[in-house]
């Protein structure tokens, strides 16, 4: 029986970022300091067929005029949302709580694997 972390580490990481994307309060400090004192986003037509990664040159601020533009298809404000969540991950003191927590959570998985009863 394998009792590596390693195995866990994939689930453990998505079930960190998740969990420091709930931090709500975090997540809006980040996003009302980035859009502080910042310039009007410009206007943006209606974005097809986008990803996430084709809105890496964008502002927080121009992300966050997409995220609310009733007129985007929904894939693209699916894609402004990860985009912003991807920025917030990003950041070195967020991307190091991941890690972490990723750590504490495949150290309990590889745990409850070798103690089910326990569990």
């Amino acid at each position: 029986m394998q009792t590596d972390t390693s195995r866990y580490d994939a689930a453990a990481h998505e079930e960190a970022r998740a969990e420091a994307l709930r931090n709500s309060d975090e997540l809006a400090e980040f996003l009302t300091g980035a859009c502080y004192l910042a310039k009007p986003a410009a206007w943006q037509p209606v974005l097809r067929d986008k990803t996430a990664a084709d809105f890496t040159s964008f502002t927080v601020p121009a992300l966050l005029a997409l995220l609310f533009d009733a007129g985007q298809p929904a894939a693209t404000t699916v894609a402004v949302r990860d985009a912003l969540a991807e920025r917030y991950c990003a950041q070195q003191a967020v991307a190091d709580g991941i890690a972490e927590r990723a750590l504490h959570i495949a150290l309990q998985m590889t745990e409850d694997e070798r103690y089910p009863e326990a569990a």
